[in-house]
């Protein structure tokens, strides 16, 4: 059946004021995805890394540049890549403002160790110490525990000065970073002030001191919520929504869980050692492998642990992401195991090979995480802001 001319131009019409209502999404399937290239990692930290040599580590500054503004230019929302426009004489300016505060820091540890050391007195010359101890057995070791306590001091001091100091630039750092990146001629930014972020975390470090660790899972929502939930892309604002109680849990199993397993491998390797030692012929030996295996359960166990909860923190702060006040959700389609297989054998490939496949490291995560990351709520709101 042929339609009437003015029914066709009435249908042309039609279709044109739709197209002008309801323009084409700009989002596409997936949001985010990942272009960047293994051999380009490698040639870019190859490259970083030589100068870095040749420079004594000066050249870190502009490597950390460079590895920034290749990441963000092969990161793509929407099909649109991310700008990074900092300098390397940005990062390092940054950096050369704390100078002065590294090295009061430097005198005044010199200073307090030169004088707790000078408080204690100093036997005579003609004193054998290996045959009279000048102050008696007693003497000698209430000095001890008196030299031992002040060095604890002194450390605690240093520790309270710097521990602020830490974050203070942390967070200026990150300020830096997000303040010269785009998406769309849209700059990103951090909310909150540098002062107020140490104050927090000083405070909650506190706690956590008072409460034997406990408080740690609220340090760390504190410290999400500063930092991640205060980013802002434009108009739209970042949140976290996460809670310390849900980390809890993953704290209290994961170091219950190391120590449990230092204490069951110190007690089997004592067993053993014990064991052959009244049976085999070459103790010494037997007592050096014991010793090596001691010592590399005491160094894997906790590294594991923090591997094993670093994943969880990961896992959680993405789950808790939200954009535009809530009304958009990320989420993390992997599993949590998946994504610890993931950091352990990143971890297993950069340790082995000493640093040198750190590019491939990078390179799996970044794939890993632009392709498991979702984005769920009102997503016309990301669209009208990437238009």
């Amino acid at each position: 059946m042929q339609l009437p001319a003015y029914s066709v131009i009435n249908y042309r019409h039609s279709c044109e004021r739709m197209s002008e209502i309801q323009p084409a999404s700009v989002l596409r399937d997936p949001v985010l995805n990942w272009t960047g290239t293994t051999c380009g990692l490698f040639k870019l930290f190859f490259r970083d890394l030589l100068l870095s040599i040749a420079t004594l580590g000066v050249y870190r500054f502009w490597a950390t540049t460079n590895m920034r503004q290749y990441v963000c230019s092969n990161i793509r929302v929407a099909g649109r890549p991310l700008t990074y426009t900092g300098t390397g004489w940005g990062l390092m300016r940054l950096s050369l403002l704390w100078l002065p505060v590294v090295l009061a820091l430097a005198a005044l540890a010199a200073h307090m160790w030169l004088s707790g050391s000078n408080t204690v007195p100093l036997p005579p010359p003609e004193y054998d110490m290996s045959v009279d101890p000048p102050f008696g057995a007693v003497g000698s070791v209430i000095l001890s525990v008196v030299f031992t306590f002040m060095l604890l001091v002194c450390a605690f001091v240093i520790a309270l000065l710097t521990y602020p100091l830490v974050h203070t630039y942390g967070f200026l750092q990150r300020r830096y970073l997000l303040a010269h990146t785009q998406l769309c001629d849209t700059g990103f930014g951090q909310d909150g002030s540098a002062a107020g972020f140490a104050g927090a975390m000083s405070g909650r470090m506190l706690l956590c001191l008072v409460t034997l660790g406990t408080h740690t899972p609220w340090m760390e929502t504190e410290r999400l919520r500063r930092t991640r939930g205060a980013t802002r892309w434009g108009k739209l604002k970042f949140g976290f929504t996460g809670q310390g109680g849900e980390l809890l849990g993953w704290h209290a199993l994961t170091w219950m869980s190391a120590a449990t397993t230092l204490a069951v491998v110190t007690a089997a390797l004592s067993m053993i050692d014990i064991a052959t030692r009244s049976a085999a012929g070459t103790p010494a030996d037997v007592s050096f492998w014991a010793v090596l295996a001691a010592g590399s359960a005491y160094a894997a166990a906790p590294v594991l642990a923090w591997l094993i909860l670093s994943t969880a923190v990961s896992h959680f702060t993405i789950r808790h992401l939200t954009l535009a006040d809530g009304a958009i959700r990320f989420g993390l389609k992997a599993s949590f195991g998946r994504l610890l297989v993931l950091r352990l054998t990143n971890a297993l490939i950069v340790v082995f090979s000493l640093g040198l496949l750190t590019p491939l490291a990078v390179q799996r995560r970044m794939r890993f995480f632009m392709t498991q990351i979702t984005l769920t709520g009102d997503l016309a709101i990301l669209e009208k802001q990437i238009r």
